[in-house]
């Protein structure tokens, strides 16, 4: 079942977030007219990798999830923001008060979830950025090894304003990050290629902020 509330584009992806938080009494109710369509999903999460974010449906979210979870994150974390672009993987983010934890998953064709790696921050968390400001939390690579595929991440906080993020990569190349409900953002990406700055940008896609 897809979520009932309809959302803008610049916020379709996190849709998934708040269902799964839904489905664990932790969402709010919404309305909607009886006359507007439920727009259903455009991509599918085997699709090559893109880079604009993209939904995913809720199984395979609830998958990915139950296999992050599978390692423990600490106490007190929820699921703040989700990113999905193609080459079956998700990435996941979780916050709490005072920790962080993140989550890469590999989606089977069976849809069979297998974390691909993950970590955690404990004891204190990095300021909320100011309005139109934004923080770089955490970034690395997994993979690397024989036969093994590169696969890089970075997340991070956005402040109040902060409508889009970008993450520009070493080759100039700027891919969107996903932006979960309270301000989280994460992208990844199939390279070992390092991210040169991350920016900010209102609705009117006006720059607010730059960070590295």
């Amino acid at each position: 079942m897809m979520h009932p509330c309809a959302v803008p584009q610049r916020i379709r992806h996190v849709v998934a977030i708040v269902a799964l938080l839904a489905a664990f009494g932790a969402g709010a109710g919404c309305t909607v007219d009886a006359e507007q369509p439920i727009e259903p999903p455009r991509h599918d999460l085997g699709e090559p990798w893109q880079a604009e974010p993209f939904a995913i449906n809720e199984t395979v979210l609830a998958n990915a999830d139950r296999a992050c979870r599978d390692l423990e994150p600490p106490p007190g974390v929820r699921l703040a923001v989700v990113d999905a672009r193609g080459d079956s993987t998700v990435y996941l983010v979780y916050a709490g008060p005072t920790a962080q934890a993140e989550c890469l998953v590999s989606i089977k064709p069976t849809g069979q979830a297998e974390t691909m790696g993950g970590g955690a921050s404990i004891g204190g968390l990095p300021p909320v950025p100011g309005p139109g400001e934004v923080s770089v939390v955490s970034s690395g690579s997994v993979g690397g090894g024989v036969g093994q595929d590169v696969t890089s991440t970075v997340l991070g906080r956005a402040g109040d304003g902060v409508d889009r993020v970008e993450v520009t990569l070493g080759n100039d190349r700027a891919i969107t990050a996903s932006v979960g409900p309270t301000g989280w953002f994460a992208a990844w990406w199939p390279s070992d290629e390092a991210y040169l700055n991350v920016a900010g940008f209102d609705a009117l896609g006006n720059l607010t902020g730059t960070t590295k």
